[in-house]
């Protein structure tokens, strides 16, 4: 069932804390630099290949995602959009929230031509497999790998 009284609207300087705070709750055993979180958003919110949608109720970010595209030459050759983030709040959650930012992302993308959206996911991260799922995502036989630079 979907929330009423939720807004999904395009993000805007200003957002960077509340999305921190919300993407901190993707990975709740790690330590993220919100200075790093908040500087990365504002460098996303002027790239001309990078959109992010908070969804809000009562003018309160309770989700966020976002979406890049030709970054590199596998998404411009497939015209592959990517998203990058989706997080609902964890109080929100089951809501409709996820759905309707997932919504807002693919229209935006297919009005730029895209022809696909690609995401990746972490392992152990059940209920989001489940709702990708939901929403016509197919799961592909890749591998993410992970090198550590020191």
């Amino acid at each position: 069932m979907a929330e009423t009284g939720v807004e999904v609207r395009t993000a805007v300087a200003g957002d960077e804390g509340p999305v921190g705070k919300l993407i901190a709750q993707l990975w709740p055993s790690a330590a993220f630099d919100q200075d790093v979180i908040r500087t990365a958003f504002r460098a996303g919110l002027n790239a001309p290949n990078c959109q992010y949608w908070v969804a809000e109720i009562s003018a309160i970010p309770i989700g966020m995602i976002s979406l890049s595209w030709s970054g590199n030459i596998f998404e411009a050759a497939f015209r592959v959009g990517m998203i990058d983030e989706l997080v609902v709040d964890e109080n929100w959650r089951g809501r409709g929230i996820g759905e309707r930012l997932v919504d807002v992302a693919a229209d935006f993308a297919r009005q730029r031509g895209l022809a696909a959206l690609e995401l990746t996911t972490a392992g152990h991260r059940d209920a989001a497999h489940r709702f990708y799922e939901s929403r016509g995502f197919s799961r592909r036989e890749t591998r993410v790998y992970w090198r550590e630079l020191s």
